[in-house]
């Protein structure tokens, strides 16, 4: 019988969505909450939930220099992780991850972006624990990387980003890719920032929708398999 789990999801964007992540664990009946900080939802007590996820944002971690909120949610993650607690970040949640433990954030050196879905290559690390079965291309939205902070376990990169995923503990993931992503985010993120697919590196529509038809399926099993692991451990 499955453990059912008070989890706290962090969103960035008030109309933003859990995709994918959201549909895994509401399914299994855990206690899903979801919070927007930045449109004034206080960070959540630590004795209130079991497992925190935060999620992407258009902003970048480094704007924890200007924004006040964002710099209070980059404290809470550390205490998150310090508690023991699972924690899995994505895209700008594993940025901030890495930042409170001494990464940087940066650019690529060519202004490369990842718009679309792309190979991973699993470390060795990264294939014993959580890429031995993996889909071929996982979906990517972002212009930015990270330096791993000291301590890291590296477990994925991409041809154009060396730290795609890695783990703090035993219980802490990073995650530059998004495999929450669902039709409808993409099909959003298209309308909604449509300017960033002319970026080098960016994947043509056409392309992503080709790759989403056939990859879609795969990374969402992928998804709940590494759920099921990660609030398991």
């Amino acid at each position: 019988m499955t453990t059912m789990l008070r989890i706290v999801a962090i969103l960035h964007n008030p109309a933003g969505s859990t995709g994918h992540i959201g549909n895994i664990l509401q399914a299994q009946q855990h206690e899903f909450r979801v919070l927007c900080p930045l449109a004034g939802d206080p960070l959540p007590e630590a004795d209130s939930f079991d497992a925190a996820i935060v999620f992407g944002g258009k902003m970048s971690a480094n704007d924890c220099n200007t924004l006040p909120e964002l710099l209070a949610e980059l404290l809470w993650i550390r205490s998150v992780v310090e508690s023991g607690k699972p924690f899995l970040g994505i895209c700008l949640g594993a940025q901030l991850l890495a930042m409170a433990y001494g990464g940087k954030i940066t650019r690529h050196a060519e202004h490369v972006v990842e718009i679309g879905y792309y190979h991973l290559y699993p470390t060795v690390e990264g294939f014993s624990d959580i890429f031995a079965k993996m889909p071929e291309r996982f979906f990517q939205w972002h212009n930015e990387g990270f330096t791993l902070p000291e301590g890291a376990i590296k477990l994925a990169a991409s041809d154009a980003f060396p730290n795609q995923a890695f783990r703090l503990g035993e219980r802490a993931y990073g995650f530059q890719f998004h495999p929450e992503a669902t039709p409808e985010q993409i099909r959003y993120w298209h309308t909604r920032d449509s300017e960033e697919l002319s970026n080098p590196g960016a994947q043509t529509v056409a392309s992503q929708w080709t790759y989403q038809e056939r990859f879609n399926e795969d990374i969402r099993c992928w998804l709940s398999s590494f759920l099921d692991e990660w609030l398991r451990k």
